[in-house]
């Protein structure tokens, strides 16, 4: 009998079922390695594929630009119509004369925040630090540190500052802000009766809000009434072309608009009146001594304080907060965020430059948004001292800032007839080989052109556009308190939360005798269309950027630089 053939198929029956499921589950884990092998060479060919586009783009943007330069509509100029009138004023009760100043100022809080619920608006969540009451030792020291500020003790022969009437004048541009509208108006109302309603002056100019934001303003227009605050509230309909209109140029007509009652200063038509001390019916004129530019943000009465107190103290010409959002920024990392631990970046790096003519951080960094938002900041300045004054939230100075908050000093704003040098916001002159930056940077070239060059950053006064970073640990703990691991243990310990300052005098003043001036500063022009912003991009004698010096000396060979008039 011959053998079995080996290859005789066998009835169906006798197959063993597991070869076949053996087999598929082979190729089934044979294909992972090749669907990664696909992804890892598609995933460079997408990425290489997209940057050679925005190259593409970019270099063509340049030559466009240079050889075509974007034609523009005039920016619009309209001054808008006072809102006031448009909502009832306030009960009688509110401001009645048998109530304290403070009683009133409450009532008038309280009504205004009323209203504003029965709109549909939520009521405050951000709880601020009381800055009169003398329930913690917290409120009383930011009571005595900002008393010389509040008129009935600003004249104490004692003070080391200016004894004379002080007039402030705050100003806004507002779009689209209800968001932020119950807690930045609560907070102005309360610095007003602080500051002594007769000694302020509140404009605000607003156009094309479609969420009820013109409303907000009329009723928060008819709350400085009843305190008896001086005010020039705006809205117009007009919705700008931010697609065919030059941005800065346009953004400097709003600014000014704002700032029309200090433009037009003279002693028939001042935008403030100083109450008489005693009598408190005869009123005289006083001059503005602050211009308090503010963005639509979330910050607290002490925020304001603080900025004002560190313009005297320091002597500075201007004084800024930091504006912060929260990172990752963007659609290419907004899948990550679940991931990542919560982090804040610094906002408004396109305008402030320390004092060495850097940016507080680079421009362009493809990982920026996952670095540490505290610990990149002043990446390239040399002198340590900035940076130890910085990590210590401690007031420095830079060359310039904004930052979402500012206080300037309001005499190169007024006519020459009364002393001042009629600035306004304006975009740059290219023409004249000035680099277009950003109106807020340009005021600050101003000021420095006149003499104006003591500009003080303070890191306490962090400031945010959303109501959860500002409540945040993470704003508090690493930036109010300068929490950056490494520093003294005490030294955060003895800091008051929200306390914009708790740091020894001599720790907190400016030596300006040490400080150096910058020669040049880094030029960020603006753009017009889709680019990369790459510093050796910017070529030295180009049309576009003729006003770019680069410095070969330094270690940064490529930065393009701006001269210092």
């Amino acid at each position: 009998m011959s053998p079995p053939n080996r290859y005789q198929l066998l009835p169906h029956s006798a197959l063993p079922s597991f070869p076949i499921f053996g087999r598929k589950k082979h190729h089934s884990l044979a294909s992972i390695p090749r669907v990664l092998l696909i992804l890892s060479l598609c995933v460079p060919v997408i990425v290489i594929t997209w940057v050679f586009y925005k190259l593409a783009l970019v270099s063509n943007a340049f030559r466009t630009y240079e050889t075509n330069p974007p034609v523009f509509i005039e920016p619009f100029k309209g001054k808008g119509k006072e809102v006031e009138s448009s909502v009832p004023v306030f009960p009688s009760w509110v401001t009645s004369q048998m109530n304290s100043p403070d009683t009133i100022l409450w009532n008038v809080k309280k009504e205004l925040s009323r209203r504003y619920i029965e709109i549909g608006l939520p009521d405050l969540t951000v709880g601020c630090p009381a800055i009169r009451s003398l329930r913690s030792d917290e409120s009383g020291y930011l009571e005595q540190r900002y008393s010389h500020l509040f008129p009935e003790t600003a004249t104490n022969p004692t003070s080391p500052y200016i004894h004379q009437p002080q007039g402030y004048f705050i100003a806004l541009n507002l779009f689209n802000s209800k968001a932020v509208i119950p807690h930045l108006f609560s907070t102005l109302l309360t610095v007003a009766g602080l500051l002594g309603p007769s000694n302020v002056h509140v404009a605000i100019f607003e156009n094309g809000s479609w969420d009820g934001t013109p409303t907000l303003l009329a009723h928060f227009a008819r709350a400085l009434s009843a305190l008896g605050v001086a005010h020039t509230i705006r809205s117009d309909s007009h919705v700008t072309d931010w697609n065919n209109v030059d941005r800065i140029a346009q953004l400097a007509e709003y600014r000014n608009v704002a700032l029309e009652p200090v433009f037009n200063y003279s002693p028939s038509n001042p935008p403030l009146f100083q109450a008489h001390k005693e009598t408190n019916l005869t009123r005289h004129p006083i001059l503005p001594s602050d211009v308090l530019f503010i963005n639509d943000i979330i910050l607290c009465p002490a925020d304001l304080l603080e900025l004002l107190h560190q313009r005297r103290f320091q002597g500075a010409s201007a004084t800024c907060g930091l504006d912060w959002r929260e990172a990752p920024e963007g659609s290419m990392w907004r899948w990550l965020r679940g991931w990542l631990s919560k982090n804040y970046r610094f906002y408004d790096n396109w305008v402030t430059r320390s004092m060495e003519g850097f940016p507080l951080r680079p421009r362009v960094d493809m990982f920026g948004e996952l670095r540490d938002g505290v610990r990149e900041l002043f990446h390239w300045d040399s002198d340590p001292t900035y940076l130890i004054r910085w990590r210590a939230a401690i007031p420095l100075p830079v060359y310039s800032c904004w930052n979402g908050i500012i206080a300037l000093s309001a005499r190169p704003f007024l006519p020459p007839a009364q002393g001042g040098h009629s600035f306004k916001f304006r975009n740059g002159h290219t023409a004249d080989g000035e680099c277009a930056a950003s109106e807020c940077k340009l005021i600050a070239r101003d000021f420095w052109g006149v003499g104006e060059t003591k500009w003080v950053l303070v890191p306490r006064v962090a400031v945010t556009y959303e109501e959860e970073g500002y409540k945040s640990e993470w704003i508090e703990n690493r930036v109010r308190r300068g929490g950056v691991p490494g520093m003294d243990k005490d030294l955060k310990d003895r800091r008051f939360r929200h306390a914009p300052s708790t740091a020894m005098p001599l720790e907190e003043k400016i030596d300006w005798s040490m400080v150096k001036n910058p020669e040049r500063v880094v030029c960020f022009p603006y753009h017009v269309g889709d680019r990369l912003e790459i510093w050796p991009l910017y070529q030295e004698g180009s049309s576009m950027n003729s006003s770019i010096l680069h410095d070969f000396n330094r270690t940064s060979a490529h930065v393009p630089w701006e001269d210092i008039i």
